[in-house]
């Protein structure tokens, strides 16, 4: 039984935009769209042509790295809470451009590692 209940990675994210994996065995294929939708159960409604849901996805792979690492510090603990920190400084200083009720309309949902929607 898996620690998290949303086990998401980046080569998922990736698949969701683009089908051009063949494309590194193929040099003369050129990068295929893809819907954005991801094949993961319960995070099919998320599209990651959506900034939002590509933002809140990038996340959650970042939080169900700290929720497999546990409690205990490490350095690939550390290293995952520091580029965490980095996206989220991304977008906060995107965010700082925007009226604050234009912000709330295009914040995405920040959990933390603890929330019920990472971690069983």
């Amino acid at each position: 039984n898996s620690v998290v209940k949303h086990p998401l990675c980046f080569h998922a994210i990736v698949t969701a935009l683009s089908k051009s994996e063949d494309a590194l065995k193929c040099h003369h294929l050129v990068m295929r769209l893809s819907n954005g939708q991801l094949n993961v159960v319960g995070l099919q409604h998320w599209n990651m042509w959506n900034g939002t849901h590509l933002i809140e996805a990038i996340d959650l792979v970042f939080l169900n790295a700290l929720a497999y690492n546990g409690s205990e510090e490490s350095q690939e603990k550390i290293e995952t809470e520091e580029l965490r920190k980095i996206l989220w400084d991304g977008v906060n200083s995107m965010l700082k451009s925007l009226k604050p009720h234009e912000r709330r309309q295009h914040l995405p949902h920040k959990r933390t590692p603890t929330n019920d929607f990472v971690t069983r």
